[in-house]
């Protein structure tokens, strides 16, 4: 396991465990993110095609930096190239002075003025002395204005073909049909005609001086389908692969988003059945450090409360946490890709704006606590004022306490008045914030389209995609919820590993051996885990092979005996020993090969009757289980559950009666073979034949066996060769049952408590 920094604490060490796993988060959440991103795009390209409905622009269309960027490329290249391209769009070029028509001599002076150098200069900035010196230089030109838009529109078309087909396709190039029979007469009224529609050639066009046209032209390319057909069918295929490539996208991404969500709860669900796992084994090595209740300290609670939180927090940070990261970059990006000072412009003010905001809320809120901190103590005065209504009558102080409950009515009043509106301006406040954000932002966008038009994709993408920074951002915000309550919970988890076991397991211990002499509690204390006292300088000797019973009034000192021989938990002080042998240096596994238990908090656990009475264990056989089983009369109702021995009981399977329950724990111990018995009966009265018959499996299997009881039935009691009374942390008395009745007035006063009898009485 990867090493963990020490501030991250252990809880979240379980993590560190699945690099590859994490990795892979990571993919996903960068194939979301890139599929998300081509949904706004789509958007954009449907929003581009509703606005401009596949029409190819003309040069005048087009933004004016865009216009001068296509006539200075035109300048830059060479004059064989430019005549190149003017023939290739379907111009000849004959001598002038071989053509005596004066209309052909202008068309070929207007195609010799195309592959000049020098432009005409646009009309969209020209003034009109520039557009006559224009005319004087290139003459005899009727109407500098017309042939100067006509020119430039030619060289634009002309430019446009030839980009398409050295970019695209010849049959993207041959959409574009530059006139061939022109003129610079001024009687034409619109030398330049409506161009056609066609499609994604459209979107092309318009993007011929952006970034984004190599990609564009890429694509196109490797999609034939777009390019070729007529006008009608180019702009429905367009439409229909925008359609089909949202419906892919959108599937895609929905697969992706439950793929996310099923990779981060296998990376939650390991981690937390790691933690889980660890949580149990440290339980079992700290042993049982609570006297009180199952002696679980507390793991039952951080097993569900605490590794909840954890989970919670796990799962939302690798659901959503790689994913909204990247949104964060890869949406801005977006963004600013399509229009980059719009966007730049929005992102600080949102951010000014958040901080602002931010600053404001914090206040409002903290304001509002306070008047109503101040309001819950008015309230409280009011209270009390009613409260001492005996004492306004006693003394006649109906007046004066009027008085009083009018002054407090009205500072009541004042404040929750002021809270209420703390709390009625915050939405207000955030409505003015986000209507003055948006209003200040399309006023920029308006100012930023002066100089430099914004088109309908851009415009989208740009809204889109800061829309989009919503989701994201609300995500981290209320992921900040769950981190808190997971540090919280991490906090108690650590505390809980760090706890040391006072219970420890020697190497190379002792083996112990069936207890042949006696036990013996020597001088023995023993505290809590709050450092309450519950045995003090307790002095016991139980010889091997006797009856005996723990009684007393508190049950926790009873049962501590018992825990002690199990070694769940050592003494503070003294020594408990089993034939002269000290537990502490003892080996736990030989131990407990000794010793067998009946606890009633652990009569059986959530599983099948063969594992309930065989414990899990591999080497036991059927046949034994059912011998176990038989010898403490089990056999029988066992054989009548729907499943017999694989029957499911526990708090979760086939309910069972106590006394049943009782009979498989018998059998339990049984199998095992002990030579030292703890039992503690059920409080819970039995029926007569389960009496009986536990009776008999008692009396043929505890024969020469040194048994410990936490007696409950009466008949054990008589039984049991010694009684020990346990009273404030020590023996108080030693006796059979017939003459502690007489000797113990405690002893006496708890026999008629439990059973509701005085002296032998049956």
């Amino acid at each position: 396991m990867a090493t963990v920094p020490q501030e991250e604490g252990r809880s979240f060490a379980y993590l560190e465990s699945t690099p590859f796993r994490k990795f892979l988060g990571v993919i996903y959440a960068c194939f979301d993110v890139f599929l998300f991103c081509g949904l706004i795009i789509l958007l954009g390209l449907f929003v581009d095609f509703l606005t401009n409905q596949g029409k190819i622009p003309h040069l005048s269309d087009l933004p004016l930096a865009d216009q001068k960027s296509i006539l200075t490329e035109w300048k830059n290249y060479d004059a064989d190239y430019r005549r190149k391209i003017v023939q290739e769009a379907g111009f000849d070029f004959p001598s002038p002075d071989s053509v005596s028509d004066p209309e052909a001599s202008r068309k070929n002076a207007l195609l010799y003025r195309l592959i000049g150098k020098e432009v005409a200069p646009l009309v969209l900035e020209a003034s009109a002395d520039d557009l006559q010196k224009w005319a004087r230089q290139n003459g005899p030109i009727n109407d500098p204005y017309w042939s100067a838009l006509l020119e430039n529109e030619l060289r634009w078309q002309i430019l446009l073909r030839t980009r398409l087909q050295e970019k695209v396709s010849n049959s993207a190039a041959e959409s574009i049909h530059v006139v061939q029979k022109t003129s610079d007469n001024p009687t034409i009224q619109n030398p330049v005609g409506p161009l056609p529609s066609a499609g994604v050639i459209s979107l092309l066009a318009r993007n011929t001086q952006h970034w984004s046209f190599p990609l564009l032209a890429l694509k196109t390319r490797f999609s034939p389908w777009l390019t070729s057909g007529s006008e009608l069918s180019l702009n429905t295929r367009y439409l229909l692969t925008l359609f089909a490539c949202g419906l892919l996208l959108t599937a895609l991404r929905f697969g992706v988003s439950i793929l996310i969500n099923r990779h981060a709860a296998r990376l939650t669900l390991h981690a937390v059945t790691n933690l889980r796992r660890g949580i149990y084994h440290h339980c079992h090595r700290l042993g049982n450090l609570s006297l009180v209740g199952d002696g679980t300290s507390g793991a039952s609670t951080l097993f569900i409360r605490e590794v909840e939180a954890v989970q919670d927090e796990f799962f939302v940070r690798y659901a959503n946490q790689y994913r909204y990261t990247l949104y964060l970059i890869a949406l801005p990006i977006l963004a600013l890709a399509a229009q980059f000072w719009l966007t730049l412009a929005a992102l600080l003010i949102g951010l000014v704006a958040w901080m602002f905001l931010n600053l404001r809320l914090r206040s409002l809120a903290k304001k509002t606590k306070e008047s109503s901190r101040r309001a819950k103590a008015w309230l409280s005065r009011l209270t009390e004022s009613l409260k001492i209504m005996r004492l306004v009558r006693s003394y006649s102080m109906q007046t004066f306490n009027q008085s009083r409950l009018e002054r407090q009515l009205a500072d009541y009043e004042r404040e929750q008045l002021q809270r209420y509106r703390q709390e009625g301006s915050i939405r207000p406040t955030v409505f003015l914030f986000l209507c003055s954000l948006t209003f200040l932002v399309l006023f920029l966008a308006g100012v930023i389209s002066l100089n430099q038009p914004i088109g309908a994709f851009a415009l989208t993408v740009v809204v889109s995609s800061l829309l989009c920074l919503y989701y994201p951002l609300r995500s981290f915000v209320g992921q900040r919820k769950y981190r808190r309550k997971a540090d919280l919970a991490e906090q108690v988890l650590q505390k809980y590993f760090d706890r040391q076991s006072k219970v420890k397991d020697i190497v190379d211990g002792e083996f112990l051996d069936v207890v042949r002499k006696n036990i013996r509690f020597e001088d023995v204390s023993l505290s809590d885990q709050e450092e309450r006292k519950i045995l003090r300088h307790l002095e016991l000797t139980i010889p091997a092979g006797s009856r005996v019973g723990i009684v007393g009034p508190d049950e926790i000192q009873k049962k501590s005996l018992l825990y002690l021989i199990m070694r769940l938990n050592d003494p503070k002080a003294g020594s408990v020993r089993m034939d002269g042998k000290d537990l502490k240096w003892v080996s736990k596994d030989s131990l407990r090969m000794q010793v067998g238990v009946i606890l009633q908090d652990h009569l059986v656990f959530n599983d099948t009757v063969a594992n309930n009475i065989g414990c899990g264990d591999p080497n036991v056989t059927l046949p034994q289980i059912i011998e176990a089983g038989k010898l403490a009369h089990a056999h029988q109702f066992i054989q009548k559950l729907p499943h017999g021995y694989e029957t499911v009981i526990g708090e979760f399977g086939h309910s069972l009666s106590i006394g049943q329950l009782y009979r498989i724990a018998l059998a339990r111990c049984i199998l095992r073979d002990p030579s030292v018995l703890l039992i503690e009966e059920p409080v819970i009265p039995l029926d007569d034949e389960t009496k009986e018959l536990l009776d008999d499996s008692e009396d043929r299997f505890l024969q020469k066996r040194t048994v410990i009881y936490l007696p409950h039935r009466i008949s054990t009691l008589k039984s049991c060769d010694m009684l020990h009374l346990v009273n404030e942390g020590r023996i108080e008395a030693s006796a059979k049952h017939r003459d502690l009745l007489h000797e113990s007035p405690l002893y006496k006063h708890l026999y008629y408590m439990e059973f509701n009898q005085f002296g032998e009485s049956n």
